[in-house]
Protein backbone atom coordinates (compact mmCIF):
# COMPACT_ATOMS: atom_id res chain seq x y z
CA UNK A 1 0.00 0.00 0.00
CA UNK A 2 1.71 3.33 -1.09
CA UNK A 3 1.84 6.19 1.46
CA UNK A 4 -1.07 8.55 0.22
CA UNK A 5 -3.38 5.14 -0.09
CA UNK A 6 -2.24 4.17 3.54
CA UNK A 7 -3.38 7.89 4.49
CA UNK A 8 -6.32 7.95 2.85
CA UNK A 9 -7.50 4.53 4.16
CA UNK A 10 -6.76 5.84 7.82
CA UNK A 11 -9.31 9.12 7.11
CA UNK A 12 -11.71 6.17 5.62
CA UNK A 13 -11.28 4.65 9.07
CA UNK A 14 -11.42 7.34 11.35
CA UNK A 15 -15.15 8.87 9.91
CA UNK A 16 -16.79 5.75 8.52
CA UNK A 17 -18.53 3.53 11.45
CA UNK A 18 -18.66 -0.11 10.89
CA UNK A 19 -21.46 -0.35 13.29
CA UNK A 20 -24.92 2.42 13.19
CA UNK A 21 -23.87 4.13 16.36
CA UNK A 22 -21.75 7.20 15.27
CA UNK A 23 -18.44 6.63 17.42
CA UNK A 24 -16.29 3.60 18.55
CA UNK A 25 -17.23 1.76 21.48
CA UNK A 26 -15.40 3.23 24.06
CA UNK A 27 -12.72 1.10 24.96
CA UNK A 28 -9.24 1.92 28.09
CA UNK A 29 -6.54 2.18 27.14
CA UNK A 30 -4.58 3.09 29.72
CA UNK A 31 -4.36 4.06 33.99
CA UNK A 32 -2.68 6.23 35.60
CA UNK A 33 -2.80 7.49 39.18
CA UNK A 34 -2.25 11.02 40.76
CA UNK A 35 -2.62 13.09 44.22
CA UNK A 36 -4.71 15.67 44.20
CA UNK A 37 -6.35 17.48 47.84
CA UNK A 38 -4.21 14.67 49.78
CA UNK A 39 -6.06 11.86 47.33
CA UNK A 40 -4.82 9.52 45.07
CA UNK A 41 -7.10 9.64 41.92
CA UNK A 42 -6.93 7.30 38.83
CA UNK A 43 -6.76 8.97 35.29
CA UNK A 44 -8.05 5.98 32.84
CA UNK A 45 -7.16 7.10 29.08
CA UNK A 46 -10.08 5.61 26.81
CA UNK A 47 -10.57 6.14 22.73
CA UNK A 48 -13.53 8.58 23.83
CA UNK A 49 -11.55 11.34 26.25
CA UNK A 50 -10.27 10.95 29.83
CA UNK A 51 -12.38 9.93 32.64
CA UNK A 52 -11.17 10.85 36.11
CA UNK A 53 -11.88 9.33 39.13
CA UNK A 54 -13.42 12.13 41.99
CA UNK A 55 -11.16 13.18 44.91
CA UNK A 56 -13.88 10.79 47.08
CA UNK A 57 -13.23 7.98 44.67
CA UNK A 58 -15.72 5.76 43.48
CA UNK A 59 -17.15 8.11 40.96
CA UNK A 60 -15.91 9.50 37.62
CA UNK A 61 -16.78 12.62 35.14
CA UNK A 62 -15.10 12.47 31.59
CA UNK A 63 -13.34 15.16 29.77
CA UNK A 64 -13.92 14.31 26.11
CA UNK A 65 -11.64 14.10 22.85
CA UNK A 66 -13.12 17.38 21.76
CA UNK A 67 -11.59 19.20 24.53
CA UNK A 68 -7.95 18.40 23.15
CA UNK A 69 -8.73 17.61 19.48
CA UNK A 70 -8.14 14.08 19.64
CA UNK A 71 -9.78 11.89 17.10
CA UNK A 72 -11.80 8.80 17.58
CA UNK A 73 -9.03 6.75 16.02
CA UNK A 74 -6.05 8.35 18.59
CA UNK A 75 -5.36 8.09 21.90
CA UNK A 76 -2.95 10.17 23.03
CA UNK A 77 -0.04 9.14 25.34
CA UNK A 78 -0.48 11.33 28.75
CA UNK A 79 1.95 12.66 31.26
CA UNK A 80 0.91 13.72 34.39
CA UNK A 81 2.26 16.86 36.19
CA UNK A 82 2.97 17.54 39.65
CA UNK A 83 0.62 20.24 39.81
CA UNK A 84 -2.37 17.95 38.76
CA UNK A 85 -2.06 19.32 34.89
CA UNK A 86 -1.57 16.70 31.95
CA UNK A 87 1.17 16.43 28.75
CA UNK A 88 -0.72 14.97 25.93
CA UNK A 89 0.85 14.10 22.94
CA UNK A 90 -1.68 14.49 19.75
CA UNK A 91 -1.70 14.29 15.46
CA UNK A 92 -3.36 17.60 15.45
CA UNK A 93 -2.09 20.09 18.31
CA UNK A 94 1.11 18.47 18.64
CA UNK A 95 2.44 18.73 22.44
CA UNK A 96 -0.73 19.77 24.46
CA UNK A 97 -0.55 21.10 27.86
CA UNK A 98 -3.63 21.28 29.92
CA UNK A 99 -4.69 23.59 33.04
CA UNK A 100 -4.23 22.23 36.19
CA UNK A 101 -7.68 21.37 36.96
CA UNK A 102 -7.68 19.88 32.91
CA UNK A 103 -10.63 21.96 31.35
CA UNK A 104 -8.06 24.17 29.44
CA UNK A 105 -5.59 22.75 26.46
CA UNK A 106 -3.61 24.55 24.75
CA UNK A 107 -0.65 23.81 22.27
CA UNK A 108 2.71 23.87 23.17
CA UNK A 109 4.81 26.39 20.71
CA UNK A 110 8.86 26.79 21.15
CA UNK A 111 10.86 23.75 20.76
CA UNK A 112 8.36 21.29 20.42
CA UNK A 113 6.38 23.30 17.15
CA UNK A 114 5.70 21.36 14.03
CA UNK A 115 6.66 17.93 16.32
CA UNK A 116 3.99 14.72 16.59
CA UNK A 117 4.72 13.42 20.42
CA UNK A 118 4.38 9.41 19.70
CA UNK A 119 4.66 8.56 22.89
CA UNK A 120 5.69 10.74 26.29
CA UNK A 121 7.36 9.49 29.31
CA UNK A 122 8.38 10.93 32.43
CA UNK A 123 11.29 9.66 35.19
CA UNK A 124 10.62 9.56 39.01
CA UNK A 125 12.57 13.16 39.09
CA UNK A 126 10.09 14.60 36.40
CA UNK A 127 12.11 15.06 33.25
CA UNK A 128 9.82 14.37 30.21
CA UNK A 129 11.01 12.30 27.05
CA UNK A 130 9.00 13.00 24.25
CA UNK A 131 9.63 10.33 20.88
CA UNK A 132 8.52 12.74 18.27
CA UNK A 133 8.05 12.65 14.37
CA UNK A 134 8.79 16.11 12.45
CA UNK A 135 5.65 17.43 10.19
CA UNK A 136 8.20 18.58 7.51
CA UNK A 137 9.26 14.85 7.04
CA UNK A 138 12.68 15.29 8.70
CA UNK A 139 13.93 12.09 10.50
CA UNK A 140 12.54 11.48 14.30
CA UNK A 141 14.11 12.59 17.49
CA UNK A 142 14.15 12.42 21.00
CA UNK A 143 13.21 15.49 23.17
CA UNK A 144 13.64 16.16 26.61
CA UNK A 145 12.03 18.65 28.85
CA UNK A 146 12.96 19.17 32.88
CA UNK A 147 9.96 22.22 33.22
CA UNK A 148 7.00 20.08 32.47
CA UNK A 149 7.56 20.69 28.63
CA UNK A 150 6.96 24.63 29.06
CA UNK A 151 10.83 23.85 27.00
CA UNK A 152 12.42 21.07 25.59
CA UNK A 153 15.65 20.48 23.50
CA UNK A 154 16.92 17.48 21.39
CA UNK A 155 18.45 14.87 22.63
CA UNK A 156 19.52 12.41 19.15
CA UNK A 157 18.09 12.07 16.25
CA UNK A 158 16.39 8.18 15.41
CA UNK A 159 16.32 6.53 12.57
CA UNK A 160 12.89 5.35 10.85
CA UNK A 161 8.98 5.80 13.24
CA UNK A 162 8.73 5.23 17.31
CA UNK A 163 6.11 3.56 18.05
CA UNK A 164 7.20 3.28 22.26
CA UNK A 165 9.21 4.19 25.03
CA UNK A 166 9.90 3.39 27.81
CA UNK A 167 11.88 3.83 30.92
CA UNK A 168 13.84 1.61 33.18
CA UNK A 169 11.93 2.30 36.41
CA UNK A 170 14.79 1.70 38.70
CA UNK A 171 17.21 3.33 36.22
CA UNK A 172 16.36 6.45 34.84
CA UNK A 173 19.23 6.52 32.51
CA UNK A 174 18.31 3.69 30.80
CA UNK A 175 15.31 4.20 27.91
CA UNK A 176 14.38 2.23 25.71
CA UNK A 177 12.43 3.39 21.95
CA UNK A 178 10.71 0.98 19.29
CA UNK A 179 11.39 1.97 16.31
CA UNK A 180 9.75 0.67 12.82
CA UNK A 181 11.14 1.54 8.95
CA UNK A 182 9.70 0.15 5.68
CA UNK A 183 10.97 -0.58 2.43
CA UNK A 184 8.01 -0.77 0.28
CA UNK A 185 5.99 -3.45 1.27
CA UNK A 186 8.33 -4.37 3.87
CA UNK A 187 8.71 -3.70 7.57
CA UNK A 188 11.56 -3.60 10.05
CA UNK A 189 11.48 -3.39 13.89
CA UNK A 190 14.13 -2.52 15.63
CA UNK A 191 14.94 -1.11 19.38
CA UNK A 192 17.24 1.58 20.58
CA UNK A 193 18.62 1.24 24.35
CA UNK A 194 20.12 3.90 26.02
CA UNK A 195 21.91 4.14 29.05
CA UNK A 196 22.94 7.48 29.24
CA UNK A 197 19.61 9.37 29.51
CA UNK A 198 18.62 9.45 25.53
CA UNK A 199 22.10 11.23 24.66
CA UNK A 200 22.97 7.62 22.84
CA UNK A 201 21.84 4.59 22.01
CA UNK A 202 22.30 1.43 20.68
CA UNK A 203 20.43 -0.11 17.87
CA UNK A 204 18.73 -4.03 18.29
CA UNK A 205 17.05 -5.21 15.04
CA UNK A 206 14.22 -7.35 15.79
CA UNK A 207 13.37 -9.95 13.22
CA UNK A 208 9.85 -9.55 12.00
CA UNK A 209 7.97 -12.37 9.72
CA UNK A 210 6.01 -11.75 6.79
CA UNK A 211 2.67 -11.55 9.33
CA UNK A 212 4.09 -8.59 11.12
CA UNK A 213 4.15 -4.86 10.85
CA UNK A 214 5.44 -2.83 14.17
CA UNK A 215 6.54 -3.42 17.18
CA UNK A 216 6.53 -1.77 20.48
CA UNK A 217 8.56 -1.90 23.88
CA UNK A 218 5.36 -2.69 26.49
CA UNK A 219 7.23 -3.25 29.84
CA UNK A 220 10.73 -2.93 31.96
CA UNK A 221 11.01 -5.13 35.29
CA UNK A 222 10.90 -2.92 38.09
CA UNK A 223 13.90 -4.24 39.60
CA UNK A 224 15.62 -5.34 36.77
CA UNK A 225 16.68 -2.54 34.09
CA UNK A 226 17.89 -4.84 31.34
CA UNK A 227 14.82 -7.41 31.47
CA UNK A 228 11.71 -5.74 28.98
CA UNK A 229 8.76 -6.56 26.75
CA UNK A 230 8.36 -5.79 23.43
CA UNK A 231 5.16 -6.67 20.65
CA UNK A 232 5.13 -7.20 17.56
CA UNK A 233 1.52 -5.82 15.71
CA UNK A 234 -0.14 -8.22 13.66
CA UNK A 235 -0.80 -6.88 10.06
CA UNK A 236 -4.39 -8.00 9.57
CA UNK A 237 -5.38 -8.09 12.97
CA UNK A 238 -6.40 -11.41 13.07
CA UNK A 239 -2.98 -13.28 12.72
CA UNK A 240 -1.40 -14.18 16.28
CA UNK A 241 0.95 -11.29 17.74
CA UNK A 242 4.40 -12.50 20.01
CA UNK A 243 5.61 -11.40 22.84
CA UNK A 244 9.45 -11.32 22.97
CA UNK A 245 11.40 -11.14 26.17
CA UNK A 246 15.30 -9.78 26.28
CA UNK A 247 16.95 -10.07 29.64
CA UNK A 248 19.82 -8.62 28.19
CA UNK A 249 18.65 -4.75 27.52
CA UNK A 250 17.83 -5.68 23.87
CA UNK A 251 20.43 -7.23 22.94
CA UNK A 252 18.42 -10.87 22.24
CA UNK A 253 14.83 -11.74 22.01
CA UNK A 254 12.93 -14.84 22.60
CA UNK A 255 9.53 -15.25 21.77
CA UNK A 256 7.54 -16.09 24.92
CA UNK A 257 3.92 -16.16 24.10
CA UNK A 258 1.86 -16.11 20.58
CA UNK A 259 -1.75 -15.13 21.02
CA UNK A 260 -4.29 -12.66 19.26
CA UNK A 261 -3.56 -8.88 19.89
CA UNK A 262 -2.97 -6.48 21.10
CA UNK A 263 -0.91 -7.49 23.39
CA UNK A 264 -0.28 -5.93 26.81
CA UNK A 265 2.22 -6.02 29.54
CA UNK A 266 3.14 -5.83 33.22
CA UNK A 267 5.65 -6.53 35.29
CA UNK A 268 5.09 -6.22 39.29
CA UNK A 269 8.06 -5.67 41.62
CA UNK A 270 7.74 -9.05 43.05
CA UNK A 271 8.42 -10.20 39.71
CA UNK A 272 5.26 -11.41 38.67
CA UNK A 273 4.43 -10.99 34.82
CA UNK A 274 0.61 -10.61 33.35
CA UNK A 275 0.35 -10.23 29.68
CA UNK A 276 -2.92 -9.46 27.78
CA UNK A 277 -4.62 -10.24 24.58
CA UNK A 278 -7.73 -10.56 22.77
CA UNK A 279 -8.64 -13.92 24.24
CA UNK A 280 -7.64 -13.33 27.79
CA UNK A 281 -5.34 -12.86 30.19
CA UNK A 282 -1.98 -14.42 31.38
CA UNK A 283 0.49 -15.04 34.46
CA UNK A 284 3.89 -15.86 33.93
CA UNK A 285 5.71 -16.77 37.81
CA UNK A 286 8.73 -17.64 36.02
CA UNK A 287 10.34 -13.87 34.70
CA UNK A 288 8.49 -14.08 31.84
CA UNK A 289 9.56 -17.53 30.80
CA UNK A 290 6.62 -18.70 30.13
CA UNK A 291 2.79 -17.97 30.74
CA UNK A 292 -0.21 -19.97 31.79
CA UNK A 293 -3.87 -18.12 30.93
CA UNK A 294 -5.92 -17.20 33.93
CA UNK A 295 -8.84 -19.12 34.54
CA UNK A 296 -9.72 -17.13 37.81
CA UNK A 297 -11.69 -14.74 35.70
CA UNK A 298 -13.60 -14.33 32.58
CA UNK A 299 -11.48 -10.71 30.84
CA UNK A 300 -11.26 -10.61 27.54
CA UNK A 301 -9.88 -7.86 25.30
CA UNK A 302 -7.32 -6.89 27.60
CA UNK A 303 -6.16 -3.44 26.14
CA UNK A 304 -4.03 -2.11 29.48
CA UNK A 305 -2.74 -3.60 32.59
CA UNK A 306 -1.48 -1.42 35.52
CA UNK A 307 -0.10 -1.91 39.00
CA UNK A 308 -0.32 -0.36 42.35
CA UNK A 309 1.75 -2.70 44.74
CA UNK A 310 0.49 -5.69 44.46
CA UNK A 311 -2.90 -4.74 43.24
CA UNK A 312 -3.79 -5.26 39.44
CA UNK A 313 -5.38 -3.31 37.37
CA UNK A 314 -6.97 -4.23 33.95
CA UNK A 315 -8.38 -2.74 31.10
CA UNK A 316 -10.83 -5.42 29.57
CA UNK A 317 -14.00 -6.88 28.26
CA UNK A 318 -16.00 -8.95 31.26
CA UNK A 319 -19.53 -9.84 32.07
CA UNK A 320 -20.79 -8.02 28.55
CA UNK A 321 -19.10 -4.66 29.16
CA UNK A 322 -16.23 -2.68 29.09
CA UNK A 323 -13.91 -1.09 31.56
CA UNK A 324 -11.48 -1.29 34.21
CA UNK A 325 -11.48 -4.48 36.80
CA UNK A 326 -8.77 -5.32 39.92
CA UNK A 327 -7.08 -7.58 41.35
CA UNK A 328 -6.18 -7.57 44.86
CA UNK A 329 -5.48 -11.10 45.89
CA UNK A 330 -2.85 -12.31 43.18
CA UNK A 331 -4.97 -15.22 42.03
CA UNK A 332 -6.31 -14.09 38.97
CA UNK A 333 -9.64 -13.03 40.19
CA UNK A 334 -11.25 -9.28 39.11
CA UNK A 335 -13.61 -7.21 40.43
CA UNK A 336 -14.87 -4.18 38.64
CA UNK A 337 -13.44 -0.88 39.62
CA UNK A 338 -14.59 0.63 36.53
CA UNK A 339 -18.27 0.36 34.24
CA UNK A 340 -18.59 3.02 31.69
CA UNK A 341 -22.08 3.42 32.84
CA UNK A 342 -20.52 5.10 35.93
CA UNK A 343 -19.71 7.98 34.13
CA UNK A 344 -22.53 10.21 34.42
CA UNK A 345 -21.07 13.36 34.51
CA UNK A 346 -18.91 15.78 32.54
CA UNK A 347 -15.79 17.05 34.06
CA UNK A 348 -16.83 19.97 36.14
CA UNK A 349 -15.52 22.73 33.81
CA UNK A 350 -16.24 26.71 33.44
CA UNK A 351 -18.65 27.17 30.23
CA UNK A 352 -15.69 29.00 28.33
CA UNK A 353 -13.35 26.47 29.25
CA UNK A 354 -11.91 23.69 26.49
CA UNK A 355 -14.41 21.29 27.62
CA UNK A 356 -17.11 23.43 28.32
CA UNK A 357 -17.36 24.73 24.78
CA UNK A 358 -16.26 21.67 23.28
CA UNK A 359 -17.74 18.55 25.07
CA UNK A 360 -21.85 19.07 25.66
CA UNK A 361 -22.65 16.94 22.21
CA UNK A 362 -19.54 14.01 22.83
CA UNK A 363 -21.43 13.56 26.22
CA UNK A 364 -24.61 13.96 25.26
CA UNK A 365 -23.66 10.80 23.04
CA UNK A 366 -21.83 9.30 25.30
CA UNK A 367 -24.90 9.34 28.13
CA UNK A 368 -27.21 7.91 25.23
CA UNK A 369 -24.98 4.91 24.82
CA UNK A 370 -24.52 4.19 28.61
CA UNK A 371 -28.14 4.73 29.33
CA UNK A 372 -29.93 1.68 31.09
CA UNK A 373 -31.58 0.95 28.10
CA UNK A 374 -28.42 0.17 26.48
CA UNK A 375 -27.12 -1.87 29.15
CA UNK A 376 -30.52 -3.56 29.29
CA UNK A 377 -29.97 -4.84 25.81
CA UNK A 378 -26.91 -5.85 27.15
CA UNK A 379 -28.44 -7.89 29.51
CA UNK A 380 -25.37 -7.11 31.98
CA UNK A 381 -25.56 -3.67 33.07
CA UNK A 382 -23.04 -2.80 30.42
CA UNK A 383 -22.55 -1.44 27.09
CA UNK A 384 -24.92 -3.11 24.41
CA UNK A 385 -21.93 -4.72 22.40
CA UNK A 386 -21.05 -7.99 22.85
CA UNK A 387 -18.07 -9.15 20.00
CA UNK A 388 -17.46 -12.63 19.00
CA UNK A 389 -14.47 -14.28 19.78
CA UNK A 390 -13.44 -13.33 15.67
CA UNK A 391 -13.76 -10.27 16.14
CA UNK A 392 -11.15 -7.07 17.40
CA UNK A 393 -12.17 -4.40 19.11
CA UNK A 394 -12.11 -1.54 16.22
CA UNK A 395 -11.73 2.40 16.04
CA UNK A 396 -14.51 3.43 14.31
CA UNK A 397 -14.16 0.35 11.80
CA UNK A 398 -10.60 0.33 11.42
CA UNK A 399 -8.61 -2.91 11.88
CA UNK A 400 -6.07 -0.74 14.43
CA UNK A 401 -5.01 -1.79 18.02
CA UNK A 402 -6.47 -0.94 21.01
CA UNK A 403 -3.83 1.22 23.37
CA UNK A 404 -1.91 2.71 20.25
CA UNK A 405 -5.04 2.95 17.81
CA UNK A 406 -3.73 5.44 15.17
CA UNK A 407 -0.96 7.08 16.49
CA UNK A 408 2.07 4.27 15.14
CA UNK A 409 -0.02 4.02 11.92
CA UNK A 410 -0.04 7.70 11.27
CA UNK A 411 3.63 7.94 12.48
CA UNK A 412 4.46 6.46 9.13
CA UNK A 413 1.78 8.67 6.67
CA UNK A 414 3.43 10.74 4.15
CA UNK A 415 3.99 14.52 4.12
CA UNK A 416 0.95 15.52 2.72
CA UNK A 417 -0.85 14.61 5.68
CA UNK A 418 1.80 16.13 8.27
CA UNK A 419 1.36 19.38 5.81
CA UNK A 420 -2.54 19.11 6.49
CA UNK A 421 -2.12 18.89 10.35
CA UNK A 422 0.73 21.64 10.63
CA UNK A 423 -1.83 23.85 8.99
CA UNK A 424 -4.95 22.54 10.64
CA UNK A 425 -3.02 23.47 14.60
CA UNK A 426 -1.28 26.34 12.81
CA UNK A 427 -5.14 27.90 12.36
CA UNK A 428 -5.58 26.97 15.60
CA UNK A 429 -3.31 29.02 17.44
CA UNK A 430 -3.86 31.75 15.21
CA UNK A 431 -7.61 31.51 17.04
CA UNK A 432 -5.89 31.19 20.03
CA UNK A 433 -4.01 34.40 20.03
CA UNK A 434 -6.80 36.17 18.52
CA UNK A 435 -8.92 34.98 21.02
CA UNK A 436 -6.41 35.93 23.88
CA UNK A 437 -5.55 39.29 22.12
CA UNK A 438 -9.49 40.52 22.19
CA UNK A 439 -9.75 38.88 25.52
CA UNK A 440 -12.25 36.32 24.85
CA UNK A 441 -9.73 33.28 25.53
CA UNK A 442 -9.09 31.49 28.65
Amino acid sequence: MTWWRLGIWLIACSCVPKTASAHAPPLATGIQWFTSGGHDRALVRTNRGLIIEDAAGGTFRIVCNDAFEASLAEVPPVVIEPDGGLLLGTYLGGLIRSSPDRCSFESVAGAFDGLYPIDLKANAAGTVYAAVLPFDGSSAELFESTDQGRSGSSLTVMPGAPTALQIAPSDSSRLYVSITTAEGNLSFGSLLTSADAGRSFEEHAIELDASELRVFVLAVAPQQPQLLFVRTQSRDGITPERLLRSEDGGQTFETVLSVPGPISALVQADGTVWAGAADGLYRSEDGGRSFSRTEANDLSRVTCLAARGNTVYACAYSAGQFGVLVSTNGNGAFEWFLRFPQVTARLDCPSDSDEGARCADAFADWSEEQAPSAAETAGSGGASISPSSNERPTASGCQLAPGQLALPSLALLPGGLLALAALRRFRRRRTMAAAISDGTGP
